[in-house]
């Protein structure tokens, strides 16, 4: 899942923050990982890390910002993403 927000956020940064553990992580490569490993989508449109990787991400990347999150909430809501 690609997302012009999460694109403009991520500019040249290949490294993030851990919220859980205060540690540096690589952020989440969607070439290289797969997404269902660091991340789930909840109803509401919010993107939750499941992993340290995916945790750094959305902080990084401003994953949860009102716009996106709610863009991602009317996807679901129309049938076009899946929580799954």
């Amino acid at each position: 899942m690609q997302c012009p927000s999460c694109s403009l956020h991520k500019a040249d940064k290949t490294t993030g923050v851990d919220p859980e553990t205060g540690q540096a992580v690589t952020l989440f490569h969607p070439l290289q990982q797969n997404w269902q490993e660091h991340f789930r989508l909840e109803p509401d449109g919010t993107c939750s890390g499941l992993t340290a990787v995916g945790r750094a991400t959305v902080v990084a990347l401003a994953m949860n910002v009102l716009i996106p999150r709610f863009a991602r909430a009317c996807q679901l809501a129309l049938g076009l993403l899946s929580t799954t």
